[in-house]
C-alpha cells in the first residue's frame, strides 16, 4: 500500500510532481501499477478519516516477483519525475506493503484510521474498535451486531507473517527474516510455508 502525501516531501522537487494535486499523485501511481499488470487497483479516501495522508492506492500482483516489480516501477518514475533524494525514496519505502496473491485487510490488526476508511463511517468504527480492544478481536457476529456492512476484501484473520530471528555472533549480528504462509494442508491440516527469505549481517560495534 502507498500513502500520497498530500504536500510535495521538498520544495525543490520536480515540476511534474509539484504540479500534481493529491489526488492526481494517486492516479498517476495506481495508472503505474496499472501498466504492470496490477490487479484490483483501487483508490482509497483517506481524507475523511485521517490527517497524515489523502489516499491509499492498494494494489494486487499475482506473485512475489510481479508485486516487486509494481513496487519498482512506482519508485522509478516517480524518481525520474521528481527528482527524488535517495532519503525520500526510503520515506516512501516505510509505507508500501508488499505481499504475494490477494490478501485480505485483516480487521483484527487494522488501525483504527484504516477501519474508519472501510467502514466509511467513523462512529461505527470507533464501536467496532471498542468491542475489538474488549474481547481481543472481532467476529462477523460482532460486526453484524454493530449492523456494519464492510466491502469485499475484508477478513478477519492472516495468512501471513513475517518473522524474524536475530543472533549475535561474536562482533557480528546476523538476522534472518521469514515471509511465512499459512495454509490448508493434506486432510485439511494447517501448514506453514515459507515464501521468501532475507537474510542481513550487521555489524556490532
Amino acid at each position: 500500500r502507498l500513502h500520497c502525501l498530500e504536500r510535495p516531501l521538498r520544495p525543490q522537487l520536480g515540476a511534474t510532481l509539484m504540479a500534481l494535486e493529491s489526488l492526481e499523485q494517486a492516479r498517476r501511481i495506481a495508472a503505474l501499477a496499472s501498466e504492470k499488470l496490477g490487479e484490483n487497483v483501487v483508490i482509497l479516501d483517506m481524507r475523511p478519516v485521517c490527517v497524515y495522508t489523502d489516499y491509499f492506492v492498494i494494489a494486487t500482483g499475482r506473485n512475489t516477483r510481479q508485486t516487486k516489480a509494481i513496487v519498482d516501477e512506482v519508485y522509478t518514475e516517480l524518481k525520474a519525475e521528481a527528482g527524488l533524494t535517495p532519503d525520500e525514496v526510503a520515506l516512501l519505502a516505510g509505507l508500501v506493503t508488499v505481499l504475494p496473491g490477494s490478501t485480505p485487510v485483516n480487521i483484527n490488526t487494522a488501525p483504527q484510521d484504516l477501519i474508519e476508511a472501510l467502514t466509511d463511517n467513523p462512529v461505527q468504527a470507533r464501536q467496532l474498535g471498542s468491542m475489538r480492544d474488549r474481547a481481543g478481536f472481532l467476529t462477523p457476529a460482532d460486526v453484524a451486531t454493530a449492523q456494519v456492512i464492510l466491502p469485499p476484501g475484508v477478513g478477519y484473520a492472516s495468512r501471513l507473517y513475517w518473522v524474524t530471528v536475530t543472533v549475535q555472533v561474536d562482533q557480528t549480528t546476523q538476522s534472518l527474516r521469514s515471509l511465512l504462509q499459512r495454509r490448508a494442508g493434506s486432510g485439511g491440516q494447517p501448514s506453514v510455508v515459507v515464501i521468501e527469505r532475507d537474510r542481513a549481517l550487521v555489524p556490532v560495534f
